[in-house]
């Protein structure tokens, strides 16, 4: 089983600032706990071609003629503070695991990869746009751990 939280500013108004609130602050203080709690992140995006920045890539299974593959960024709570950030997807690691470790052997598939990668990893975080996070386990603790 998954257990998925959501967390949204949607029609957030701060009165005293007189402005909608975005997800922004969130995401970092969120992420900055994850990494205060010794867990390593990675962002990670799908796609036919390595990126200048992975340092590591796993095949997937696609219903296409195309290969894909899915490939793993380093990246931590810093690089998200007074960003504004849409469409960015992380996967937690406990600090010092590698990823070809967890992946050697692991069947991805595009259609599922959400649900895959839960499988191998602690977390996976979707910010889908300036007012969305969605932080996914297969452990309904580690979710109680992340709202506390």
């Amino acid at each position: 089983m998954y257990y998925f939280y959501e967390i949204s500013t949607l029609n957030d108004y701060d009165w005293v600032e007189k402005e909608y609130k975005t997800i922004e602050d969130l995401i970092f203080v969120i992420l900055k706990n994850m990494e205060n709690k010794q867990y390593a992140m990675y962002s990670y995006s799908l796609s036919n071609k390595d990126t200048d920045d992975c340092i590591f890539s796993a095949s997937l299974k696609t219903n296409t003629l195309f290969n894909k593959k899915v490939s793993f960024m380093k990246t931590s709570a810093e690089d998200y503070k007074n960003t504004i950030v849409a469409h960015e997807i992380i996967i937690l690691l406990e600090k010092g695991v590698e990823l070809k470790d967890i992946f050697k052997g692991a069947r991805l598939a595009e259609k599922t990869i959400i649900k895959d990668l839960l499988d191998y990893v602690l977390y996976h975080i979707e910010i889908t746009d300036s007012e969305t996070i969605r932080i996914g386990s297969r452990h309904r603790e580690n979710i109680i751990n992340i709202i506390k």
